[in-house]
């Protein structure tokens, strides 16, 4: 690999425009805008990205924001809360711990309601589909470091405990729910049944005019 382009805000995308590095990484935040202007790179790269189940993200996401002090409540407040919806009206005084709680995975995955990547890595088995990804590259396998772990309970109890909370988790990703589903039904083989792989996705899903 001899060159590496991340793209964090619109206007390094625009650089993009006059280079051709070998890698580029795109924020889930530019996504969509990636998707949009960068259409005509479909043939010369892979797109690859990754998801996590929304129930196990929503629960880790508002572990990691306590933990950085982004949010005023514990993980027992959404236990005991009678009405989760209202946890949306917590968009201005939170405004960092909300979007990084909230952000839809979506916004990565799909493209004008299809999917726009080739393959996806489950963060639930995040070492053998990286390991996977490495083999086809033909890259040496290399163990991943687990940083930033956030300390909760399974994420099951929580939903178990308040199954109000796990109807709104449902409601608000349910854009996600859909892109995992769409990825779900595209896997075709127990082997690969982690990491897909869509050669024959065409036009893969993205316009031709």
């Amino acid at each position: 690999m001899n060159s590496l382009m991340a793209l964090c805000n619109y206007k390094q995308m625009c650089h993009l425009k006059n280079s051709q590095p070998d890698l580029i990484l795109v924020s889930a935040d530019n996504a969509q805008r990636f998707y949009t202007h960068f259409q005509n790179r479909r043939k010369n790269y892979e797109f690859i990205t990754l998801c996590r189940n929304p129930y196990d993200r929503f629960v880790s996401g508002w572990a990691f924001c306590k933990n950085h002090n982004w949010i005023d409540h514990d993980l027992d407040y959404l236990t005991s809360i009678d009405n989760p919806d209202s946890l949306k009206e917590y968009r201005k005084k939170y405004k960092i711990g909300f979007h990084h709680i909230f952000r839809p995975q979506a916004e990565s995955l799909l493209f004008k309601g299809k999917l726009a990547v080739d393959r996806v890595i489950r963060f639930e088995h995040l070492q053998k589909d990286y390991s996977d990804l490495l083999c086809d590259f033909n890259y040496p396998d290399k163990k991943l470091l687990h940083r930033n772990k956030s300390k909760h309970k399974p994420w099951q109890e929580y939903y178990d405990k308040n199954p109000k909370l796990k109807s709104f988790v449902k409601r608000t990703f349910a854009n996600d729910f859909k892109a995992i589903k769409l990825i779900a039904s595209i896997e075709c083989t127990e082997s690969n049944r982690l990491s897909i792989k869509a050669p024959g996705l065409q036009p893969r899903c993205f316009p031709q005019n």
